[in-house]
């Protein structure tokens, strides 16, 4: 009877260690699925994304600057309008 219970023990053992194996094999896959067709897409993703509004930035930079140095040029014209004016205005009220 003592030996029936130790072959039983075992059985029971090997099936424990068994569905462990099978549990731990199966979590292993579903990581390995995930972090394949879930992590990497939305990594790639990210870094379009990150891509594609770096380019808009420098787009945006460049317009500002290309803005910034036409409000020079007309703040200049202006200057000199102003400038011109002053001295019509003198010259008449001579």
């Amino acid at each position: 009877m003592q030996e029936v219970t130790t072959v039983m023990q075992w059985i029971n053992n090997g099936i424990a260690v068994v569905i462990l194996i099978a549990i731990g094999f199966a979590t292993w896959r579903v990581i390995d699925w995930s972090a394949s067709n879930i992590v990497v897409p939305l990594k790639d993703g990210a870094l379009r994304h990150l891509d594609e509004t770096n380019k808009a930035l420098t787009k945006s930079a460049d317009a500002t600057d290309r803005l910034a140095s036409h409000l020079d040029s007309m703040h200049d014209d202006v200057r000199d309008i102003k400038n011109n004016l002053h001295v019509v205005c003198k010259n008449n009220n001579k």
